[in-house]
């Protein structure tokens, strides 16, 4: 039996359908807001700069949006970011270990971040529905801040379905966290 991680290739129409889903809202949809949330967090930062610096004015809603904008756009993109590539792994000791045991490191990194990611998403569940209950509002923006938690059940999710991917795609002897490719062979 040979265990085989190859790079990952572009999205094909021999993948299930629910993975050409995952792909498409990934690219099209929330790579593309994540993307412009963050753009308008940068252009809130800089406006704020300007003022406190040039009329010594200070907006304290500011503050408080591009803190929340921040916020959703970073769980909007998590997924996405370990989709690309652009995870922390220590690649180090990773080529410490032969083909075969990265193959199976692959599949026990998929496992263990489903089991984060549904630790995250319960436990954003448990704060979102308690801060729906008790209704407490920003500081400045009086925006309910169960609304602004909820971007960690969106995060938790995509973390999820991040992981569902990734462990599909080892079992199926692509690397999902790399691009590198390696083999494996029983000896």
């Amino acid at each position: 039996m040979s265990h085989t991680l190859n790079a990952r290739q572009a999205p094909d129409a021999t993948n299930p359908a629910w993975v050409r889903l995952l792909d498409a809202v990934e690219r099209r949809f929330l790579a593309v807001i994540g993307t412009w949330l963050l753009l308008l967090a940068a252009f809130l930062m800089l406006s704020e700069v300007v003022t406190r610096s040039t009329m010594h004015i200070t907006q304290g809603w500011l503050e408080e949006a591009i803190r929340y904008l921040m916020l959703w756009a970073v769980f909007l993109l998590v997924g996405h970011a370990y989709r690309s590539g652009h995870l922390v792994r220590t690649e180090l000791v990773y080529a410490l270990f032969g083909p075969k045991a990265r193959y199976w490191l692959a599949i026990l990194n998929s496992l263990l971040a489903a089991v984060f990611a549904c630790f995250l998403l319960w436990a954003a569940w448990i704060q979102v529905r308690h801060l729906h209950r008790i209704g407490i509002t920003g500081d400045e923006l009086h925006v309910p801040l169960w609304i602004m938690k909820s971007s960690l059940i969106v995060g938790a999710l995509g973390l999820l379905l991040f992981a569902a991917r990734a462990l599909y795609d080892a079992a199926r002897g692509v690397d999902p966290f790399a691009g590198n490719e390696i083999e494996a062979d029983d000896d």
